[in-house]
């Protein structure tokens, strides 16, 4: 039976508590031994553990696919599927080209001129997580933005199936674009991208949602390679006056809890009216719906006593997907909504929609992250540099003052380095 609950009979602790995968010591321990043996056994480690964890056996030859494979998966699959793809992808790049950032050059004193550069990484990999179907839309939503950033190479690693990958996934590698494709996953993929192997090439910055392990392994590598936001379940609330068509919630709300253990799916209602009869909904289509498919453990319905508890539970919660049915909109809405990864408006703006077909990335910070991470985009694949240059005019404008820091500072070597300088001439 769903339960429908008033929010202010809940605690703070069961409001907020934390929702993405959590610090664990006994895996991390378990995933640290793991990229320890990969970093020193290289290909060898990484065979063995895609045997163990896995259950397929692979040669050296075969930890990446060959681009013939790729390719000719193309044909393999129906053409629909692949104009699909085409289509998602082109609106995928159009989103993310209007992200590309533009640096600037400033005279910030005379003789004193500063440049912001943005440059893209040289080589990102992208982690495709396994399970009982096949991804595309992972390969999709993480190769975009990196496509427009101009990343010199996209690589990819994928748990292997053992009768080969699935020739869906294969076809969205090749439609995209990616470079080099290895069927490897788990903490060894995650390893092997961050380390380098004699196969697997060492990348820049590591892409992609995965389980508590793979989670574990990035957290644990934070300051050896790029990570991306935060990993975890994936969350819905679902914010309604009532004004919504019940039969479109409860689907909604449904569709999250596809995304596997620990996803939360959340009705947020000013109407207990409203909250029982999509409860009553949502337990006609559980009763046709195989237990193992939907985690119904994370499906809740809240009723707010007004518009006001409502947002302030949203801040505080800070969820993945915020869907937004209300007749009349407060004016400053998405200002109380910004903790969100992102905010779908109107009945037709459907997170299951946005996960494919908006042209939004649906690659979004979890687990109440989203206070100060943000959905992946084409700044996720480029950093900038500063480039200065400064004449000698200038540099006598700014000395002193450089002077006066340092001697406070007590770094007697940096005030020489700049009174030498001065008392020096022009070069």
């Amino acid at each position: 039976m769903v339960m429908v609950i008033s929010i202010h009979t809940l605690s703070e602790t069961n409001r907020c508590k934390e929702r993405i995968y959590g610090l664990n010591f006994e895996v991390e321990e378990y995933v640290r031994k793991i990229m320890d043996n990969i970093k020193v056994g290289g290909d060898r480690t990484l065979i063995e553990y895609t045997e163990k964890f896995d259950k397929v056996k692979i040669s050296r030859d075969e930890i990446e696919i060959p681009r013939e494979s790729i390719r000719e998966a193309l044909f393999t699959v129906p053409e629909d599927y692949i104009a699909a793809i085409k289509e998602l992808y082109g609106r995928l790049l159009e989103f993310h080209r209007m992200q590309l950032p533009r640096g600037f050059e400033l005279e910030i004193v005379s003789g004193v001129r500063l440049e912001f550069r943005w440059i893209p990484l040289d080589r990102v990999g992208l982690y495709v997580p396994g399970g009982l179907h096949p991804y595309p839309s992972t390969v999709l939503m993480a190769s975009a933005p990196a496509r427009v950033a101009g990343v010199r190479e996209v690589v990819v690693c994928t748990p292997p199936r053992p009768k080969g990958l699935n020739p869906y996934l294969l076809a969205a590698f090749a439609t995209v674009g990616v470079d080099r494709v290895f069927q490897v996953g788990g903490v060894q993929a995650i390893a092997a991208m961050a380390f380098g192997t004699e196969t697997i090439p060492r990348v820049d910055k590591i892409v992609g949602p995965g389980n508590v392990y793979v989670a574990a392994a990035k957290r644990l590598l934070y300051g050896i390679v790029g990570l991306d936001a935060p990993t975890g379940p994936s969350e819905i609330i679902v914010l309604t006056d009532g004004s919504a068509r019940a039969r479109y919630v409860a689907l909604d709300l449904i569709a999250q809890l596809e995304h596997g253990p620990g996803s939360r799916a959340i009705l947020l209602t000013l109407s207990r009216d409203y909250a029982l009869e999509v409860a009553r909904i949502i337990e006609n289509y559980l009763s046709g719906i195989s237990e193992e498919s939907i985690f119904i453990d994370g499906l809740a319905i809240l009723v707010a006593s007004d518009l006001d508890e409502a947002l302030d539970f949203i801040r505080s919660y800070a969820p993945e997907h915020l869907e937004v049915y209300l007749k009349e909109p407060p004016v400053d809405l998405l200002e109380r909504c910004q903790s969100c990864g992102t905010v779908l408006i109107g009945s037709f703006s459907s997170a299951a929609l946005s996960d494919y077909a908006t042209g939004g990335n649906h690659i979004l910070p979890v687990g109440g992250s989203g206070r100060f991470s943000s959905a992946l985009s084409v700044y996720d694949f480029m950093k900038h540099i500063t480039v200065q240059n400064v004449s000698y005019e200038g540099f006598k404008r700014i000395a002193k003052a450089a002077i006066k820091l340092a001697e406070v500072e007590g770094f007697q070597m940096h005030r020489k380095a700049i009174e030498s300088r001065l008392e020096g001439e022009s070069v």
